[in-house]
């Protein structure tokens, strides 16, 4: 016995709408439901100073490599060294990825006047990219810098001589001159007293001529 099922064109519109819903509002599920209790995470390690070629699909290796030197191994660390600016890395992000933590490991000897190391990640198609400071020169601390933290209060200081005080008030009762600080301390400053002074009348027998 032969069964025939036979749909007329309208039967077969209904059909596909009906599958078109369904799709739209499984995906309207998994972006405002699911998506917010399913959570999904990668880690793709890149070892940069590696002698070894990564062959992976996840993630690709620091291109191109004519603006890389060869390994240097240091202290049994192997690391490499930027020759010009602007070197990428792919890597395969999983559909619907909201955030991405990117550690970086390297070594502050850049040239000097160096603007800073940023990184980037490409935002539309072609040369379109957001970047992000990981390391800019300005902002770091001066090696004359101390810290004195004694519950809520803090000090920082910068002297050439570079003193060493155990608490902030010793730093007060022998500020060494030319310090600059920093401190989140409501300061009273003490009055100015000019040791044997004596006061007196000053004449200046002198026409003043104005504009």
């Amino acid at each position: 016995m032969k069964i025939k099922f036979k749909i007329n064109k309208y039967d077969f519109y209904l059909l596909l709408i009906n599958i078109i819903y369904l799709i739209i509002l499984s995906f309207y599920i998994y972006k405002n439901f699911l998506n917010n209790f399913i959570y999904f995470e990668r880690d793709y390690f890149l070892d940069v100073g590696s002698v070894n070629k990564i062959n992976s699909k996840k993630i690709s290796e620091l291109l191109p490599e004519e603006r890389l030197t060869k390994s240097i191994n240091f202290k049994k660390l192997n690391y490499k060294e930027l020759k010009s600016a602007i070197v990428y890395m792919n890597i395969k992000i999983l559909f619907f990825t909201k955030n991405i933590i990117l550690k970086l490991r390297f070594k502050d000897n850049f040239l000097e006047n160096f603007p800073g190391f940023y990184i980037g990640a490409q935002n539309k198609e072609g040369w379109n990219y957001l970047y992000k400071p990981m390391f800019l020169p300005f902002f770091k601390i001066p090696e004359n810098t101390q810290f004195i933290e004694e519950n809520n209060k803090k000090l920082i200081f910068i002297n050439k001589e570079k003193p060493i005080f155990k608490s902030i008030d010793e730093f007060f009762n022998n500020v060494p001159a030319g310090s600059v600080i920093a401190t989140n301390i409501n300061i009273k400053q003490k009055p100015i007293k000019i040791e044997n002074y004596t006061p007196g009348n000053l004449d200046i027998n002198v026409s003043l001529r104005g504009n």
